[in-house]
């Protein structure tokens, strides 16, 4: 194969790992379906009055969007759940997840989801959020600043319960390209007007 052809071809094989690689989840654990939360941070009053647990991973049908289990929280005090997740400074993400509100709080409830930490992007937060019964997706588009990303949830519907599942983290764009400078420019054009001279050199 000639070098120019090559050359093409083996940057046409990146460009389409690149794209594969870029679907992929980046959220360990994001269905909680090793039924624990390995490969998150659990925060908060776990544990509430007279022992009862706020938050936890079961396979109750409320608190499961699909697969075998999910999240339940809620409950009397607030808990959250984080993870971190390797990024690209200047990518574009899709960060998504899904919620069940059942049995819901009639004193104000809360639910918030920040990329970057509990100090980062507000992407959803829902302030007395209605009982629905049913799971529905949130999320939205961001935009990483670093190279790694705090995924940071929270959670407070006493006495009722959110249903929480399928946590995905998805890179949508890379981080924009920019011009050569001038400088480099003339740099490359002096390099290949110099080229034509040295084929001929070496017929000689």
């Amino acid at each position: 194969m000639p070098k120019a052809r090559l050359a093409g071809a083996m940057v046409v094989a990146a460009g389409v790992a690149w794209s594969a690689g870029a679907q992929a989840n980046l959220v360990n654990n994001p269905g909680f379906e090793t039924g624990n939360f390995s490969g998150w941070t659990v925060g908060g009053t776990t544990t509430g009055t007279g022992g009862a647990i706020n938050i936890g991973v079961d396979s109750f049908s409320y608190d499961v969007h699909s697969g075998t289990y999910g999240v339940f929280a809620g409950n009397d005090y607030t808990t959250t759940l984080d993870q971190t997740v390797s990024t690209i400074v200047g990518a574009t993400y899709s960060f998504t997840y899904w919620l069940d509100v059942y049995q819901a709080d009639a004193t104000g409830g809360l639910f918030t989801a920040q990329w970057g930490g509990s100090g980062g992007t507000m992407v959803t937060s829902l302030a007395s959020p209605p009982e629905t019964d049913v799971f529905t997706q949130y999320g939205g588009s961001v935009v990483a600043t670093a190279t790694t990303t705090d995924l940071h949830f929270t959670f407070l519907n006493a006495p009722g319960w959110f249903g929480f599942d399928d946590v995905s983290v998805v890179e949508t764009a890379g981080p924009p390209t920019h011009a050569p400078e001038p400088a480099s420019l003339a740099v490359l054009a002096a390099g290949l007007a110099v080229l034509p001279w040295r084929r001929g050199a070496r017929r000689r």
